[in-house]
């Protein structure tokens, strides 16, 4: 049961760049400033999230004043593709790219687990809200890998990414 107004509006900004060193290699980068509004799950969710037993569950709590995310993201890469190299015809490509974002008020769901009553609480179990994370940092790498010919397409990749809290 969640009231309230909220409403949050903002253009997002983009650059980037493509220099081909040669005819089959590329560097690529790019600056972008990305905004977020909560969406409305993360604003008004309610009920059970969880059963933990008779008696135990985690509920859900709105979170009608959750602030929008506001993000800038710096990217640097590679591009490598060659035709023609093991059949006639195929195609080899490869990407990889670093990635480095900072996050202003970043929505995270917070889960509060209770194993027994605590007061203000009906019973065990908890609570599970939305909340802004004030600042936080996510960098990390990508990689992918995909070779197609006439008869067949293979493809890898591989995504890592850490996340820090920069608040507490």
């Amino acid at each position: 049961s969640g009231s309230g107004n909220n409403r949050d509006d903002q253009v997002s900004f983009k650059i980037g760049g493509v220099f081909k060193v040669t005819e089959w290699l590329s560097v690529v980068a790019a600056y972008n400033e990305a905004f977020r509004a909560p969406n409305l799950s993360e604003l008004y969710t309610i009920g059970t999230h969880f059963s933990c037993g008779p008696g135990c569950e985690n509920i859900f709590v709105p979170n009608p004043g959750l602030k929008p995310e506001k993000a800038f993201n710096r990217e640097f890469g590679i591009r490598m593709q060659k035709q023609d190299l093991l059949l006639v015809g195929d195609n080899i490509r490869f990407r990889g790219t670093y990635f480095h974002n900072r996050v202003n008020n970043f929505i995270d769901l917070l889960v509060i687990f209770q194993p027994f009553p605590v007061f203000g609480n009906p019973g065990p179990g908890g609570v599970t809200t939305s909340g802004n994370v004030r600042k936080a940092r996510f960098e990390g790498f990508e990689v992918e890998f995909n070779y197609e010919a006439k008869y067949g397409y293979a493809g890898l990749s591989y995504v890592q990414t850490r996340g820090d809290n920069l608040t507490d």
